[in-house]
């Protein structure tokens, strides 16, 4: 739900008010929980990480369109307690937004990951290129003179109009990186943060599976075996 990232961004830039942008993000996060619980908009493109076909459950979502809609939704949401998972692209360095508007109700895990391996997926995906001219890349662009240039890219908008594709992916993921650095280091001691390395994840997934589990205070499911 880029919404999240989309107002998020706003209120950095101070675009939008602090009032307005919380009570977008509230109404937003309840309508698409409440679309969720009726099985309104489900992904079942294949390809897609956050595909219905890579959840161990789909009859759970599957199910809910044979439901009843309108108050009674709100009833269920009281007895189920769902969780609403939501899957960020690079929340954490504007994430204050989301940590006011939500407070305990909300848990940020943020995945850090080695930046060779971003810049190899990014060049793969031709990122240095697309980023302002693939009208299929939905990145926020600002305009600089006759250009326009992504919104990473401010402060060093000429530089990056002048690289070469994976120079301006490299200064990309360096400048990403780097600010959200900043906004870990400002948020020490927030219970409701956590970070974790991909490599962890991927070398020792039991270990980490277990921690996730204690750190959000539920079971793991059996299927996580697998």
């Amino acid at each position: 739900n880029e919404f999240i990232e989309y107002v998020s961004l706003a209120y950095k830039y101070q675009k939008i008010s602090q009032d307005m942008a919380k009570s977008i993000l509230k109404t937003q996060m309840d309508a698409e929980l409440y679309n969720t619980m009726i099985g309104r908009n489900i992904n079942s493109r294949s390809k897609d990480y956050t595909s219905i076909q890579k959840f161990h459950s789909q009859e759970k979502y599957i199910s809910r369109q044979s439901l009843l809609d309108g108050p009674i939704v709100a009833k269920r949401i009281k007895e189920e307690n769902p969780i609403y998972l939501n899957w960020c692209h690079d929340l954490i360095y504007k994430s204050e937004l989301v940590f006011e508007t939500f407070g305990d109700k909300l848990n940020l895990i943020y995945i850090n990951r080695n930046p060779i391996d971003i810049i190899y997926e990014w060049d793969k995906k031709n990122f240095g290129e697309r980023i302002s001219n693939d009208p299929t890349d939905l990145t926020y662009l600002v305009k600089y003179k006759s250009s326009v240039v992504p919104e990473v890219a401010i402060g060093w908008e000429k530089e990056y109009i002048e690289s070469k594709p994976l120079e301006r992916i490299i200064k990309m993921i360096y400048t990403s990186m780097k600010r959200n650095l900043e906004m870990i280091v400002k948020s020490q001691g927030n219970k409701n943060l956590l970070i974790i390395n991909f490599e962890d994840i991927v070398t020792n997934p039991k270990n980490f599976i277990k921690f996730i589990s204690n750190y959000l205070e539920l079971d793991t499911l059996p299927i996580m075996n697998n």
